[in-house]
């Protein structure tokens, strides 16, 4: 007879833990909002799925502890982390926005709530990776395999994320994305972005090369070539000009620490050097040649993201100095950079985009936690660092220390292009717990033993356990709201999109009833209530219009009065509301903090004219003219000259209509005429620059203009009815007649034609 295998409790709990921590390195580089679509795609979808499934690893964990006893030497292998996080706690107290600065902000997701459940994800796969099993490292093989899946986790996850971001730039992909890879050149795989596809395959690739090196049987070894080329050419499709850097960079690392512990002759040193050059050449030529010269267009501080860079950089500065001690807390930079909003943003960027990251780790954590945070962010990173170079150095899985080591410093590298992303934060926090936990020796190992309680004390372990059970199912219960809410944000997006009021109006209050985070609330406040005050004056339907009016009057009374997006909200709605003097106030204090951001200026352009202060309303507009880049700038790529087209269209339109109604028809023709030039595919100007020739008495000047929005847009009867009525008028009966039979032809079923001339 077949011999039963018997699996106690605690071989259930350790088959759970292992699986649920191994979940998190495989599911969260892929996750996204696939199945369950929301707002907040990448970040906070992945950042939900992280804390849930660390909820559930607490969970488990802290049964653990509850039924078995353990003693290992944690207190020096958490003594660096927990520094960090009581330091990184302490800026809290100097943030300009405490609330943001705990919870994150709802695009990055990176407050202080989200460091603290990476360090529990640390402490608990450290404690674990130790405790798993008989809790020794003794040789039998049971720690090394636990290693070994951890590995093959992480190399599964990568060949499909990387295999994922290739198929993208073939066309190959079964998603429609905004901006498509394939046409932009540019893969991002499940991460929304190429950088931070990058900078997340800089981590994991040392690590294949590890795999690949360390296994000899040949499937395997085939199998872990596939996947490190797979990356590469990922990376290589990124087109991210800090990942090739940074791998470069890590190259030369590599050969730098073969050739300080191999005994090689001289010779051999040279072929080293030789064989490093030509590789890091051949990888940047290559690069730049894949990437339509991305790479040498780094050092064009003059246009692109490189003068981007220079003015988020030069502002950062700016902003460090006058706050350096301390920072501005985490996840507030946003708010300081508007101040530093200058024209030529809008050259290297959208006209009125603005950032919250100075793209650069060192500067991002300055203006985060100042020169006080940076300290206990070199401590941490220090502390990585020493223990893999203690691991290499004693031997204790060397070859996968130093496949850590890599892959963190590669990543760091490409931080000073970018900033901290969820999946490679993750995946820098379980590194660390793997190197520590490898740090420890046998010796100081101790046997896991059951706890003895008396029979007394069972009905203690239950109700230990059940609220241990309620407290983290409140916590995982906490993470679907936050998610749903996102799901009925991103519902309410799409219908306002096609002015579905009154499903909006539901979708609102469904979200309002699963809302949790304070934060992501207030952005989806700040939404509603601008496009609420967009769309209001097109609202036809009474009970609509008035339910409008009510959400309105409620926003206004929730959203704070703290930052330049909420002031500027608050001024929309108050303009709505009729509350001039009030929403004059908050677009004066936007335009006082921010002096040169176009948009507020449009705001405060269209107050005025609903004031009835038109003189005031066109110095408005004529100053967002003045402070627009130049649509001949050599330096706008044509992305972004089209914005600035379309912003001058705008405004130029409205200087138009305002001309107009004064009677002034000479000075509206001008600016028809220009508004016109920025948009040559918005025919109604030609009708606009018409009636002014027409009104003037210049009919032959109106029929041209007529004739030639006729020529533009053939298949609108209007543009023939109008050339009927100038021929009518002028007294060409037979021209008249002609063009308003084709008007019949096109619109043979409108009524009201035939009440505009008796033939």
């Amino acid at each position: 007879m077949k011999q039963r295998i018997k699996i106690n409790f605690r071989e259930i709990i350790d088959l759970l833990i292992e699986f649920f921590y191994l979940a998190v390195i495989f599911a969260v580089p892929i996750y996204f909002a696939l199945t369950f679509p929301t707002y907040n795609i990448f970040e906070l979808n992945k950042l939900v799925l992280f804390k849930v499934l660390t909820w559930l690893l607490f969970f488990l964990t802290a049964v653990k502890l509850v039924f078995y006893k353990v003693k290992l030497p944690f207190k020096k292998y958490f003594l660096f982390p927990v520094i960090f996080i009581i330091g990184l706690g302490l800026t809290l107290f100097f943030s300009t926005n405490l609330q943001q600065s705990f919870f994150g902000s709802y695009s990055w997701q990176a407050g202080y709530l989200t460091y603290l459940f990476y360090f529990l994800f640390f402490v608990l796969v450290f404690f674990n990776l130790l405790t798993i099993g008989d809790g020794k490292n003794d040789g039998s093989g049971g720690w090394q395999k636990r290693i070994k899946r951890i590995f093959v986790t992480i190399s599964l996850a990568s060949f499909i994320v990387a295999l994922y971001g290739i198929l993208q730039i073939l066309n190959l992909d079964f998603l429609l994305w905004s901006e498509d890879p394939f046409l932009t050149k540019r893969t991002i795989s499940t991460f929304g972005q190429p950088n931070f596809l990058a900078s997340w395959l800089l981590l994991v690739i040392p690590v294949s090369a590890y795999l690949f090196y360390q296994h000899k049987k040949f499937l395997l070894k085939f199998f872990y070539f596939l996947v490190l080329i797979t990356e590469l050419i990922c990376l290589f499709c990124t087109s991210s000009r800090g990942g090739i850097i940074a791998l470069v960079l890590t190259i030369i690392l590599f050969a730098f620490y073969l050739l300080s512990v191999l005994k090689l002759k001289k010779t051999q040193k040279i072929l080293i050097i030789l064989g490093v050059f030509l590789t890091s050449v051949a990888l940047f030529l290559g690069f730049n040649f894949f990437s339509q010269g991305r790479l040498l267009s780094l050092f064009d501080f003059q246009s692109g993201s490189s003068a981007a860079r220079v003015n988020f950089y030069s502002a950062a500065a700016e902003m460090i100095m006058k706050k350096p001690i301390f920072g501005y807390g985490l996840e507030n930079s946003g708010e300081i950079f508007i101040d530093y909003y200058q024209p030529d943003w809008g050259i290297h960027g959208n006209v009125n985009a603005t950032t919250d990251r100075a793209h650069n780790l060192i500067l991002d954590i300055l203006l985060s936690a100042g020169f006080f945070g940076l300290i206990f962010f070199v401590i941490l990173y220090y502390y990585f660092f020493r223990l893999a170079v203690d691991n290499i150095r004693q031997e204790k899985m060397k070859g996968l220390s130093l496949a850590l080591f890599l892959g963190v410093f590669a990543y760091l590298i490409s931080l000073m292009f970018s900033f901290t992303i969820v999946a490679g934060e993750v995946y820098f926090w379980f590194y660390l717990a793997v190197l520590a936990a490898i740090n420890i020796g046998q010796s100081d190992l101790i046997k896991i033993e059951p706890r003895s309680f008396k029979k007394s004390f069972w009905p203690v372990k239950i109700i230990l356990v059940v609220i241990i059970f309620l407290f983290t199912g409140k916590g995982i219960v906490y993470e679907f709201k936050t998610l749903s809410a996102d799901y009925y944000f991103n519902k309410l997006f799409y219908v306002l999109a096609t002015e579905q009021y009154f499903n909006a109006f539901l979708l609102d209050n469904c979200l309002q009833e699963v809302v949790v985070n304070p934060v992501n609330q207030e952005k989806y406040y700040l939404f509603l209530a601008d496009k609420l005050s967009d769309f209001y004056p097109q609202i036809k339907d009474p009970f609509s219009r008035k339910v409008a009016r009510e959400k309105l009057i409620k926003l206004n009374q929730k959203i704070n009065a703290q930052g330049y997006e909420s002031l500027l909200i608050k001024g929309k709605i108050n303009t709505v509301l009729e509350n001039y003097p009030l929403a004059e106030k908050y677009f004066l204090a936007v335009a006082a903090k921010t002096p040169y951001w176009p948009k507020v200026y449009l705001e405060l352009g269209n107050l005025l004219l609903k004031e009835g202060r038109k003189p005031e309303a066109i110095i408005n507009y004529q100053l967002i003219d003045k402070i627009l880049p130049d649509t001949s700038d050599s330096r706008l790529n044509e992305a972004h000259r089209e914005v600035v087209k379309l912003h001058r269209k705008i405004i130029f339109k409205k200087l138009g209509d305002l001309y107009f109604a004064a009677g002034d028809f000479s000075e509206a023709e001008k600016n028809y005429q220009e508004a016109y030039l920025n948009d040559l595919n918005d025919f109604t100007l030609l009708k606009d620059i018409a009636n002014t020739y027409y009104l003037r008495g210049d009919l032959n000047k109106a029929l041209e203009y007529n004739l030639h929005g006729l020529t533009r847009n053939p298949n609108d009867y209007n543009w023939f009815l109008s050339v009927a009525l100038i021929y009518q008028e002028m007294g060409s009966f037979t021209e008249a007649k002609k063009y308003f039979n084709s008007a019949l032809e096109l619109a043979p079923n409108d009524e009201n034609l035939n009440n505009f001339f008796n033939f």
